[in-house]
Parts: structure tokens; sequence; C-alpha cells
């Protein structure tokens, strides 16, 4: 395959602060207080806005690759301002989701949904890569709700009644909004993944190392 081109340079408009911080998480060897010290240090951000869609391959291979490795490094975490948008390669008409994978990842879409809009920025990532792999067997979302409840951090009550079977109006009202937004960030294909509001085929191909590569 053709390799992806790099991300553009950002360290003109990242903060110094943020540069500072990224790249002593990044690149340097330290120990989890300064780590903690670090990323508590900044109050500056990178964006990451990640569009998927629940049964699609490509975006649970990511998952479990990917933003694990962002869920798997101390600190980053932290740092980084996460957008989760589940829609994916659907369509809309007259105000009705049609998805890529039928009903079933439609009804997956709105949960991931109802789950982004209920938990809280330390557990949401988490629950939603467990939502991701578990989705690959589930017979229903009532499956995922039941395997991945250790990561719901107390809402899975929450996210059950947001979601109403798939059949609420509060979760479909949350999958179109999820359409708008990946509309108009012209996605073209899942994994789709903006950094500070641009798509970066770097951050499709290595996550952390385009977060980390956006301060060099």
């Amino acid at each position: 395959t053709l390799p992806h081109p790099t991300l553009p340079r950002m360290a003109a408009s990242c903060p110094k602060s943020l540069r500072a911080t990224l790249l002593l998480l990044c690149f340097a060897k330290v120990s989890a207080v300064e780590v903690q010290a670090a990323s508590q240090s900044s109050s500056d951000t990178v964006k990451i806005s990640i569009f998927y869609e629940t049964l699609c391959p490509a975006c649970l291979e990511y998952f479990q690759t990917d933003v694990k490795e962002l869920l798997d490094k101390p600190g980053i975490g932290k740092l980084v301002d996460l957008e989760l948008v589940p829609y994916g390669n659907a369509n809309t008409k007259h105000s009705v989701v049609f998805c890529q994978h039928g009903e079933k990842e439609c009804s997956f879409n709105m949960l991931h949904a109802c789950a982004i809009q209920a938990l809280s920025e330390e557990t949401v990532l988490s629950w939603v890569q467990c939502a991701m792999v578990e989705g690959v067997h589930a017979k229903s979302a009532d499956g995922i709700l039941d395997a991945c409840s250790d990561k719901s951090g107390g809402k899975e009550d929450k996210i059950r009644r947001c979601w109403g079977k798939g059949k609420s109006k509060e979760a479909a009202d949350l999958h179109l909004a999820a359409g708008e937004k990946t509309m108009k960030a012209g996605q073209q294909y899942t994994p789709y993944v903006l950094v500070n509001g641009r798509h970066s085929e770097a951050a499709e191909k290595g996550l952390l190392a385009a977060i980390c590569g956006s301060v060099q």
C-alpha cells in the first residue's frame, strides 16, 4: 500500500506549555509521579475527533490498537480533548438513519452515542473500546451493556434508559446529531480522524505517534 502522508507540523499553533508537557510524556522516561505532575501542569489540549461505526472491522482494529495505545500511555489522556462520533458510513433520509451494516449497527451506534453523552472523560474511552470488542459477538446492545458494566462508572442504567432498546427519541436525536457532525467533517471512510480540526491520515495510521509528532 502507498505510505500515508505525514501529519502537518502544528508546533506553531500548539501552546508552549502543551508542547513541553507532550514532549516530556511522549519521549522522556519519567516516573508515574512525574507523569501526573506534568499532565496536571498544562491546561492546554490536543483536539482529537474519531468518526467511526460500531460494526466496522477497521474501526474495531483501530480501537484495539491505536486507541488502546493511547489508553496505556500514562498522562496523555489528560492532554487530549477527545471527541467520539458513532455514525460512520450511514445515511440519513427524512430524519431516519440507515447504517452501512444494518439495523443492528444503528442500534449499537445509538448505544455508543448515549454512553458518550453519559460518561465522564475518564471512563468513556475505556467503555467504547470494550463495547467495540464485545459488539463483534453480541446479539444485542443489552449484551454490550452487561459485558462492559464495569467500565460504565455506575452510569449503566442511565445509558440503558437513553438507548431505550434503540427506540428512544433521545438516542435517535443523538444519532442524527452524530450524522450532522460526520457530514460537516467531510468524512470519506471509517475510521476517520481529525487532529485539531484537520483531517489526519497520519493519526489514522498511528494515533499516539501523530499526537506526539504534533509537537516536534
